[in-house]
Parts: C-alpha cells; structure tokens; sequence
C-alpha cells in the first residue's frame, strides 16, 4: 500500500534539512515513536505505540536512514512487530524538501507499508489514509514547535539549534469513533 502526503514548515530549506539529519529530533516529532538505540547505531532500534479507541499495538523493531544530499531528499526503511498480537510492518518513507514562496519548505513524504497479522484488517485504505493525514500533520506541528531557526545567528560550527521536547503518545481515540460513526450511518443508509 502507498501513501502521499505533505506539509509546509516556515523555515528555509537548509533549515529543514539541517533538522532531518538529526535522527533522534525526527523520532521524538513522530507521536507514538521512541528511539531505543544511539541515534547513530545501524540499525536504529526504534518502537512506535499507536491507540485507536479500544485498539492498541506496541511495534519494535529497526531502522535505517540514507540521505540524499544533493536532491535535499533521503528515506527511511524499517520493520517492526508487536508480538501481543502478531502484527507485523514492513515499509519505507522516502522524503524530499522542496523549496517554497517566501523562507517556507514543502515536504513531500511517499510511504510504501506491507501489514500483516491481526492488526492488517485495519490496513483499509480509508482508515490508513486517516491514520497517516493524522500522523503527518501531527509531526508537522511538533516539527515546527521544535524547531528554532537560527539563520541570522548561526552557532560556532553552523549548526541550526533545536528545542526537544519529550515525545508524545499517539491516540487516535476521536479518529476511531468518528470513522465508526460514519460505518453505523453508511449501515443505515444515513451516509
């Protein structure tokens, strides 16, 4: 399954790329991500927790990044299970930054997933749609919190700073009754 998604950051574009170097910063803005290893272990070790309503699944499993310098682009490839119930993921985000009007960046991010086990009967393209557009838009806004441009005031080594806050959970409790809602009406014929 693929999905495409993308977000606007108020930042340059050598700020944003600054930023997607720091591994651990991407992880801490993913809601649910937890970076388990040394960001510069191969491969990472990372678990990711997600709720929705009274499902829940905790992922571990590894990771890579490779990055793409010259195209300002680079991807992420990973798997991971959650073995209380079986799941399994398997996928790769591949991301570029594209430079917009004014000192703003477009983010593209393309995500090919394979799931597998319990939790696959969920991988409904709608509802995973909802779940990324969610997803995004959350790591978009700790992103952009995160993130303390210094353009004018570069550090000694000409590093762009940041602010890390701890990671937040992912909880897509209003998601999971809303699309329940919708399934209820679409029964009925209300939809």
């Amino acid at each position: 399954m693929q999905i495409d998604e993308s977000f606007e950051l108020p930042f340059s574009r050598a700020v944003v790329w600054q930023a997607f170097q720091n591994v651990k910063l991407l992880v801490d803005c993913l809601p649910g991500a937890q970076l388990v290893s040394a960001d510069n272990q191969i491969p990472l070790e990372l678990s990711f927790q997600i709720k929705m309503g009274p499902i829940s699944a905790a992922f571990s499993g590894q990771g890579a990044i490779d990055y793409d310098a010259e195209n300002f682009a680079g991807s992420f490839s990973g798997q991971g299970t959650d073995r209380k119930n079986n799941t399994r993921v398997k996928g790769e985000a591949r991301f570029s930054l594209l430079e917009s009007a004014g000192p703003n960046t477009t983010v593209k991010v393309s995500v090919e997933f394979a799931l597998t086990g319990a939790l696959a009967q969920f991988g409904r393209i709608g509802v995973v749609k909802e779940i990324a557009t969610n997803i995004t838009s959350q790591f978009a806004a700790n992103l952009k919190q995160r993130l303390v441009p210094h353009a004018s005031e570069s550090t000694p080594s000409g590093s762009t700073e940041s602010v890390v806050h701890s990671p937040t959970s992912l909880n897509l409790g209003n998601l999971f009754w809303s699309l329940l809602k919708q399934r209820i009406k679409r029964f009925f014929g209300r939809g």
